[in-house]
């Protein structure tokens, strides 16, 4: 059995479950001609380095690893120009490090994303709490003073205060310096 890995760059605009269409059939067209996919790697979505077909900037990149023998290359290959979705593919042979390196990588990231979605979890469950201990003692200060009725007179003064407080001031000139205004007329006579 030979080691191979394929790059398949598959059309961003299909949704996530085509995508997975995708890669379910290659890794069927493979199982039925006696291989062994051993690796998926999501790329996610990328730029492409030049625009394919006039109407692709952009493409989602999967790297597969497989086990097979060389005669199913054809089949693959014909299962990728039969497909819609698949922009552009590459098949490539690779040694058993490149091969055992990958498997690494994706145990590595599966691990890692298991590990995000427990700290996601664990952070919003803090934040929740953290923020109902946070509205707590204002909630109580609200009824407070919902239920705290203020006297009449109390209520009449402070509408004083604060008609008081928005009254315009007015505009007084400012005083020029006895000596300034001398030159000035002295200057506005001279004309």
């Amino acid at each position: 059995m030979e080691l191979y890995e394929v790059m398949i760059i598959i059309n961003p605009e299909l949704e996530k479950e085509e995508h997975e269409e995708v890669l379910n059939g290659l890794s069927a067209t493979i199982t039925k001609n006696k291989g062994k996919v051993d690796t998926i790697l999501d790329w996610r979505k990328r730029r492409l380095a030049y625009e394919i077909d006039k109407k692709y900037q952009e493409g989602h990149y999967y790297l597969v690893y497989f086990s097979a023998q060389g005669t199913i290359i054809p089949e693959i290959e014909h299962y990728f120009k039969v497909t819609d979705g698949v922009i552009r593919y590459m098949i490539v042979r690779t040694d058993e490090q490149e091969f055992e390196a990958a498997a690494k990588k994706a145990a590595d990231e599966a691990a890692a994303a298991e590990k995000a979605a427990a700290e996601e979890s664990a952070a919003e469950e803090s934040a929740a709490e953290e923020s109902a201990l946070k509205n707590y003692p204002k909630i109580r200060m609200k009824n407070r003073l919902k239920n705290r009725q203020q006297p009449k007179n109390r209520l009449k003064s402070q509408l004083k205060k604060r008609k008081k407080t928005n009254k315009k001031k007015s505009y007084r000139k400012p005083k020029i310096p006895e000596i300034r205004q001398e030159k000035i007329n002295q200057l506005a006579n001279n004309y």
